[in-house]
């Protein structure tokens, strides 16, 4: 397996254990197996360098003209509607998500000690 796999794949494993940690209906051994995998690839840096990947792709995203156009066509759309909403500011919301704190945080939150 690549590197861009095994990254994209443990970001993935990290949302579904997040999820499985929600549902009581799941079988507590799987979370516990899950969990093991991922803290392997968390002890040997894999786990922090798909996050880093992760950061970069972000914020391309937010910089795209895609999603500037995005944010036009709602701004209009509220305008219209006369709608006295608040669009986020999507560089913040991107900055804060992809912060060493948050992520540290995440992968503490998610995996424990």
């Amino acid at each position: 397996m690549n590197k861009a796999d095994l990254h994209s794949s443990l970001l993935f494993l990290m949302l579904k254990l997040e999820e499985a940690k929600n549902n009581p209906m799941i079988d507590k051994n799987f979370i516990v197996a899950l969990s093991e995998v991922l803290r392997y690839f968390r002890d040997n840096g894999e786990l922090k360098k798909a996050y880093e990947i992760q950061k970069d792709s972000l914020a391309n995203m937010a910089n795209s003209p895609w999603v500037k156009l995005v944010m036009g066509m709602l701004t209009s759309k509220m305008q219209a509607d006369k709608v006295d909403a608040e669009l986020p500011d999507v560089d913040a919301l991107v900055k804060e998500s992809t912060s060493d704190e948050y992520i540290e945080k995440k992968i503490k939150d998610i995996l424990g000690e």
